[in-house]
């Protein structure tokens, strides 16, 4: 865990890391002053994601082909995915995000990545996501360490507010949810635009080390839909003492009418890296130097990287989901 003593500009609720490629949300509040949001895209497809845990995804078109709900609450900040965790002996909901609270959380955006981490005495949890940069898809990998001296059982949820379309009020009528190995797929064929794309979202489960299988964490993947038309992809996993299981879910756009889960962890971190090098390459070109630090932390990355991610490929943020270039 990050000391707030050795991040740049810390206000109370979050600074920068030393070489300013990060920035680090650590508080005591509940909240920020109002919803802070990241950006994750590459050309065609993004996400947004909040320090509360909220934002949404698209496809293409941020406005027209929405594959999740985007709230347009200018003080609000309701997720439309949902990650929780419920613990079967106890039947109590844990939450890897701070949907309820900052604290107990240390949060971190960075260019084309972000991450949540929450610790306790009984269960840790790491959740990283990014939008890789050649595909339709965002990934969202948790790590789940038990501290406890028995096996645990858990059921990893991932909700699904989707809309296929502009929204949800015009589309939840149309929404069709088929089953899948790993998960399901949703499809909207009367909508104006992209009714040839499907929505995949998959999940799978595999232990921590080179000998990790899959057949020995997850006991069985199941979804359902509920009377808002959110569907909740569920994979029932068990944890071993002292042990730490990945869990991955992916939420993609495709035309194939079918789409296998392939994702582990190693190709999750392969790809994350590639998302970092990316990025690297791309707003290293220019170097500015001022007397002021804060000027060359913004100046040095995090401008560049909001107009490319924001302006030019998403043509959205959090209080907007225009789609189109204006001029």
């Amino acid at each position: 865990m990050i000391d707030t003593k050795e991040l740049l500009y810390y206000n109370g609720f979050g600074g920068f890391s030393k070489d300013g490629k990060e920035y680090v949300i650590k508080t005591n509040e509940e909240n920020t002053p109002a919803p802070w949001s990241h950006m994750m895209a590459n050309p065609n497809f993004g996400t947004i994601v909040t320090a509360g845990g909220g934002g949404y995804t698209w496809s293409h078109n941020s406005r027209e082909n929405k594959i999740t709900t985007w709230s347009n609450d200018p003080v609000g900040d309701k997720a439309s995915e949902k990650i929780y965790i419920v613990e079967n002996e106890e039947n109590r909901e844990i939450y890897p995000l701070p949907y309820e609270s900052l604290k107990d959380f240390e949060i971190c955006f960075g260019f084309g990545y972000a991450s949540f981490q929450r610790h306790s005495d009984k269960l840790n949890t790491d959740v990283l996501m990014f939008v890789p940069m050649e595909e339709n898809k965002k990934i969202v990998r948790i790590a789940i360490e038990n501290l406890t001296e028995e096996e645990k059982q858990y059921k990893v949820c991932y909700l699904a507010d989707v809309v296929l379309g502009v929204s949800k009020e015009f589309t939840a009528k149309h929404l069709v949810f088929e089953n899948m190995e790993n998960g399901v797929r949703i499809k909207n064929c009367y909508r104006d635009f992209y009714q040839d794309e499907y929505v995949y979202l998959l999940t799978k489960a595999e232990m921590e080390g080179e000998n990790a299988n899959r057949n020995d964490v997850s006991e069985s993947i199941q979804y359902h839909v509920d009377r808002e038309k959110n569907v909740i992809l569920e994979n029932n996993i068990k944890v071993p003492a002292h042990q730490k299981v990945y869990v991955i879910f992916t939420l993609e756009a495709a035309k194939a009418q079918s789409v296998e889960m392939q994702e582990t962890n190693q190709s999750v971190m392969e790809k994350r890296e590639k998302v970092k090098s990316y990025w690297e390459k791309m707003l290293g070109w220019i170097k500015v130097k001022t007397p002021v630090e804060s000027m060359n932390i913004m100046m040095n990355g995090w401008l560049g990287y909001q107009t490319i991610v924001s302006r030019l490929w998403g043509r959205t943020s959090f209080y907007q989901a225009g789609g189109a270039f204006r001029f």
